[in-house]
């Protein structure tokens, strides 16, 4: 697949959910080609938690819409007192795709937003990040999840601290 690193993801156990059976069906058949063999999927976010319970994951695909609620999973997951694993990465996909339905996503603490219709590559790309590039989480009194910084851009202009002032 390009420029990415070849991972081996048959140990991999993940929760897939999606209110649509023939998305979910593709997707789990996406996730299969590219080598996962723990797929627990549902068309049920209370399900959903109930197998992240069950059996914690190493991550959580999930999709999010004005029908199915993600959003609230996603909350669980993050605060609440019996999630199994706070830390737990978290995908979201989803057709609304506007800057504000993406940023509530992240401030939500989802840690990787895939556009709908979800590409094999997008989807791998996705995977590979969570494993190559885990994000650190960050905790404060109203957010925890990955760290929403995305890149560092430097600084081009004159150094001005006093730790770095010329003697």
């Amino acid at each position: 697949m390009g420029d990415i690193p070849a991972y081996n993801l048959e140990n991999l156990e993940v929760v897939y959910a999606e209110q649509f059976q023939h998305i979910r069906s593709m997707v789990r058949s996406v996730l299969a080609e590219l080598g996962v063999r723990k797929i627990r999927d549902t068309s049920s976010l209370e399900e959903a938690h109930d197998m992240i319970i069950d059996h914690p994951p190493d991550f959580v695909i999930t999709d999010w819409g004005p029908e199915f609620d993600a959003l609230k999973l996603v909350d669980w997951v993050r605060k609440g007192s019996d999630s199994p694993n706070r830390f737990t990465p978290i995908i979201v996909t989803s057709a609304f795709t506007e800057r504000e339905n993406v940023g509530l996503a992240r401030d939500h603490g989802i840690t990787e937003f895939i556009a709908k219709p979800l590409a094999p590559n997008t989807l791998y790309r996705r995977i590979c990040m969570l494993i190559a590039n885990a994000r650190p989480f960050v905790e404060c009194k109203v957010y925890f999840g990955p760290d929403r910084r995305r890149r560092s851009v430097g600084y081009d202009g004159e150094s001005r601290r006093a730790d770095e002032a010329s003697i």
